[in-house]
C-alpha cells in the first residue's frame, strides 16, 4: 500500500512541552497530582498521565492543602488560579508557548486601553483562558458568528484568533467584523505548526483511496484537521482514528493508497501503529 503523509507528524513542540512538564512535577511532587481537565485533548497521552500518577479533576473543592494542580497546555483561568492558590494549593502551568505569547499580546493591547475581541470556540479550553484574562476580553464565537451580547460596541478593538482555527475562519471573521466595526486592528495568532498540517492538506494528491485523520476525539485542531480534509477530498472516504483498532477492516481490503494525518496532540508512536497496521492489510 502506498502512504502518503502529511507533514508534521506526531504532536508539535507545546504538547511535548506540556507531557514533560506533568511527568516531571509528579516525580518531583512523588505522589498523586492533578491536572484540571486533560493536559492535553489525546486521550492516548491522557490514559498514560493517569497510569503515571497524575489524574484529571473537575471539581476542584476536592481539592486540599497542598494538593498540585496543573493546568493544561491551553493555559490556565487565571481568577481560579489565584484562588486556588489562597486554598494552598500547588499550581504548575503547562501552557503552550505559543498560547503564552497570545497571553502577552492580548496583555499588551489591554496596557493601551484597547478592547480585545477573541475569535474562537465557546468554551474551548484556550478560549475559557483568555477569556479570564480580563473583563475587557470579548469572545467572537464562531460557532454562531456572533457576540453574547447583541450590543457590545466593538469599535477599535484589537482582534486575535483561537490558535488551532484555520485561515477560513480568520477570513470570514475579518469580514463579518469589518462591516459590523470600524477601526479593528486584526492580529493573526494562529499557531506556526497548526498552520503547517492545514495547509499540508493541500499539497496531498487527491486520487488516494482512503484518508486517515489521526488524533484524538475532542481535539480541536483534529476536528479542523477533518474538515480541511473533507474540503480537499470531498469525493474520497474519510476516517477520524484514534488507535490501529478503530480502523474499519473490511472497508479498506482493497484499497491500494491512504493519505494520513496527525493533529498537533497525536503522539508519533500512535501514528507508526497505524501505519504498520495499514502495511498490514
Amino acid at each position: 500500500m502506498e502512504i502518503y503523509e502529511n507533514k508534521p507528524i506526531g504532536y508539535c513542540p507545546g504538547v511535548g512541552k506540556a507531557i514533560f512538564e506533568a511527568f516531571d512535577a509528579q516525580q518531583k511532587a512523588k505522589k498523586k497530582i492533578y491536572s484540571y481537565g486533560q493536559v492535553v485533548h489525546n486521550e492516548l497521552i491522557v490514559s498514560e498521565l493517569i497510569r503515571q500518577g497524575i489524574e484529571p479533576i473537575e471539581d476542584l473543592s476536592k481539592l486540599k492543602k497542598d494538593d498540585v494542580l496543573l493546568f493544561p497546555a491551553h493555559g490556565p483561568i487565571f481568577s481560579l488560579k489565584e484562588e486556588l492558590q489562597n486554598r494552598g494549593i500547588k499550581i504548575l502551568e503547562t501552557t503552550c508557548p505559543t498560547i503564552k505569547n497570545l497571553h502577552n499580546r492580548i496583555r499588551s493591547s489591554l496596557a493601551e486601553n484597547k478592547k480585545v475581541i477573541f475569535v474562537g470556540k465557546k468554551n474551548h479550553s484556550e478560549t475559557n483562558s483568555v477569556l479570564s484574562i480580563s473583563q475587557n476580553v470579548f469572545l467572537f464565537d464562531i460557532n454562531s458568528w456572533s457576540f453574547d451580547d447583541s450590543n457590545f460596541d466593538g469599535n477599535n478593538s484589537d482582534v486575535y484568533i483561537q490558535t488551532t482555527l484555520q485561515e477560513n475562519a480568520f477570513t470570514k471573521s475579518k469580514e463579518i467584523l469589518n462591516n459590523k466595526f470600524s477601526g479593528l486592528n486584526f492580529f493573526d495568532s494562529r499557531c506556526e505548526e497548526v498552520k503547517k498540517r492545514l495547509d499540508g492538506i493541500a499539497n496531498l494528491p487527491k486520487d488516494v483511496d482512503v484518508v486517515f485523520v489521526i488524533g484524538g476525539t475532542k481535539s480541536s485542531n483534529t476536528k479542523e484537521l477533518l474538515y480541511a480534509a473533507k474540503q480537499h477530498f470531498y469525493t474520497t472516504k474519510i476516517y477520524q482514528v484514534t488507535i490501529k483498532e478503530d480502523i474499519p477492516k473490511k472497508d479498506i481490503k482493497k484499497i491500494t493508497s491512504c493519505a494520513i494525518i496527525s493533529g498537533s496532540s497525536t503522539p508519533q508512536t500512535s501514528v507508526l501503529s497505524i501505519k504498520r497496521a495499514l502495511l498490514g492489510f
